[in-house]
């Protein structure tokens, strides 16, 4: 850029420096900072028991019967409803890739050398885009970036989720804050929906597991004004969860019988 200057009988040309005009941090920049931020995280050690099916009832309704597969690494790989997929994920040999499907609806993911997402494209569940950058601390998934939404997951440092605002894994907005019981998270429970079925419908791949059982979720919903679950427990001999109850606020009493 440049200024003339006009004097008596005379000009004079002076060169300006353009001054930078300062560029906000992306969705996925402020999503890296946050979870390089984010206080460290150190789990007590878990034992995952790997329930091969659930029975699932509302009310007086019966949903049915998930049925759940695991890999030799004891990863979570395939739940069937009455012998109909309803998630399955496929990692490859080189634990680069990995692809999960939702019935018709598929997602592939570009793996970190720790065998965690870094990335992933495709189409969730309830048909939106999935294109989503994703961050850790320690393991856990903490915080996550696509072109519209910035998630944040905030943890306790002894593994428990407390808060999780932005996107969950099946492309839903959420809003939610945890209270836990002293109980041992046994059966990987990840609870990010109001609605059934209440658990994870996602790879091992994109993090840990909470380190305790939820005692109540609170979903923060405009419409709905806030939506509650308390959950109670049954147990075996063997500590093993065999019986979730879950009161919700809003429709009927939610039961899960867990075989093994």
């Amino acid at each position: 850029m440049s200024i003339i200057l006009l004097g008596l009988g005379s000009c004079k040309r002076i060169e300006t420096e353009n001054t930078p005009t300062p560029t906000a941090p992306t969705l996925a920049q402020q999503a890296k900072e946050y979870a390089d931020a984010h206080p460290a995280i150190q789990p007590p050690a878990l034992v995952n028991y790997q329930p091969t099916s659930v029975k699932v009832s509302i009310g007086s309704f019966s949903v049915g019967t998930y049925n759940f597969q695991y890999d030799s690494q004891k990863r979570l790989v395939d739940i069937s409803h009455d012998k109909n997929s309803v998630f399955n994920t496929y990692l490859e040999p080189t634990n680069s890739k990995a692809t999960s499907k939702w019935n018709t609806r598929e997602i592939n993911y570009r793996l970190n050398p720790q065998g965690l997402a870094q990335s992933s494209e495709g189409m969730f569940m309830n048909g939106k885009e999935a294109a989503v950058e994703y961050f850790y601390k320690n393991g856990y998934l903490v915080s996550s970036a696509d072109k519209n939404y910035l998630s944040k997951l905030t943890y306790k440092t002894n593994g428990d989720l407390q808060e999780w605002n932005g996107l969950s894994h099946l492309g839903e907005t959420i809003r939610a804050s945890y209270t836990y019981t002293t109980f041992p998270n046994t059966i990987q429970q990840e609870i990010n929906y109001w609605a059934a079925p209440h658990f994870a419908l996602r790879g091992d791949f994109l993090g840990k597991y909470s380190s305790h059982l939820v005692e109540k979720v609170t979903f923060q919903n405009a419409a709905l004004n806030n939506i509650t679950l308390d959950f109670s427990y049954s147990f075996d001999s063997q500590n093993r969860v065999t019986k979730v109850v879950i009161k919700r606020s809003l429709g009927d009493e939610a039961i899960y019988e867990y075989n093994y």
